[in-house]
């Protein structure tokens, strides 16, 4: 019988999907312009770019900026996999169409958010805007296309990363614009339609363990982590002398590739637990807690299983719950670094009822 069992193959990794994501849309704490003069009016929100000449007062070369809070997004949380900056464009000059370009930002947001006349600093700050790492870029169909939405690059996601739990700012601007008449983003001081859309996936290591028992089709736990076993405990009821079968799902739900340990209760006088990877018993290895699963991409999962027996003589109304521990090892440098991982426990619960029980699934005590 137990041959029989593990004769199906439990050894593949099973791809199951990506992970789960989340998105968040974040407004802008900050948003405005840098002359190529190195002048700026703080708390003028508008976020001009481009370069409308210099006669009657205009502005002439500007580039934009846009300032962000990331502390919503917390740095030991899941990974940032997609970004989007989306700015409304109210008005534009008649100019030739050219490519709108975000690029990474080394100033302050307090230095960017202050006024300046015309300086040495305010220069530098225009240039920071428009020089340095690209974060993505977009060739709007028109000057009046609206809104403009540039989708971040590989860069522009890592550093979005990289700046998770604190402030981000991009600095934009229109390559290559000629005055009067490149210019995007006029009459902006009353936009309301400027965001930041971030796609984030689930927790970086996040183990999902499921069970089932007996001839059960249905696994209980998925998408469910907790370290009690709540939810995700299954229970079958054996007569004395025999046992069942609990099999267990591991799964990667977190964002990154990962191996998970496995730690799961020995026998006792009123029971016997044996644990089987496959064809191969691994029961000391998960007693111990040494037992570990292959790497797992985002969204694959191995199986195992769990064999309890009630032992002859076990009297009706005894039980046992073993709650079997699954917990994300991580990279060999984060062990190192003491960080603690996730876990998630589920619960194979064997009850001794000498009139109960599914005859078809129990199994005599080896």
């Amino acid at each position: 019988m137990l041959s029989l069992v593990l004769a199906v193959g439990f050894l593949v990794a099973i791809p199951a999907g990506p992970a789960g994501a989340s998105t968040a849309v974040l407004d802008p704490v900050d948003r405005g312009w840098w002359t190529h003069e190195g002048i700026h009016f703080a708390d003028n929100p508008v976020y001009f770019v481009g370069d409308n000449g210099t006669v009657g007062g205009n502005l002439g070369a500007a580039r934009n900026y846009f300032a962000f809070s990331l502390a919503t997004v917390p740095a030991t949380g899941g990974m940032i996999t997609g970004a989007t900056l989306s700015a409304i464009n109210p008005n534009s000059g008649p100019g030739t169409v050219r490519p709108y370009v975000l690029w990474d930002v080394t100033t302050s947001q307090a230095s960017l958010h202050a006024g300046d006349t015309g300086s040495a600093a305010g220069i530098a700050i225009y240039g920071d805007l428009g020089s340095g790492t690209t974060f993505g870029s977009v060739l709007p169909a028109s000057l009046s296309t609206s809104p403009i939405v540039v989708p971040f690059n590989a860069a522009g996601i890592a550093a979005l990363n990289a700046a998770r739990g604190g402030p981000m700012s991009i600095g934009g601007d229109l390559q290559g614009a000629v005055g009067p008449d490149d210019y995007m983003f006029t009459d902006t001081e009353f936009a309301t339609s400027v965001s930041l859309t971030l796609t984030i996936a689930g927790p970086a290591h996040q183990p999902d363990a499921l069970i089932r028992g007996g001839l059960a089709s249905a696994y209980l736990g998925d998408d469910i982590y907790n370290q009690t076993g709540a939810r995700q405990t299954f229970v079958r009821q054996v007569r004395p002398g025999f046992g069942d079968q609990f099999n267990m799902r591991i799964e990667n739900d977190g964002s990154l590739e990962d191996s998970f340990s496995v730690h799961g209760a020995g026998s006792s006088m009123k029971f016997k637990v044996s644990y089987w990877y496959g064809a191969t018993d691994v029961t000391s290895e998960v007693v111990a807690g040494t037992f570990r699963t292959p790497n797992l991409k985002p969204g694959a999962s191995v199986h195992l299983m769990a064999f309890i027996y009630a032992r002859r003589g076990t009297r009706s109304g005894a039980s046992m719950t073993d709650l079997i521990a699954v917990t994300s090892v991580g990279p060999t440098e984060e062990r190192t670094n003491g960080i603690v991982h996730a876990m998630d426990v589920v619960g194979a619960r064997l009850v001794v009822n000498k009139k109960a029980g599914d005859l078809n699934s129990q199994l005599p005590i080896p």
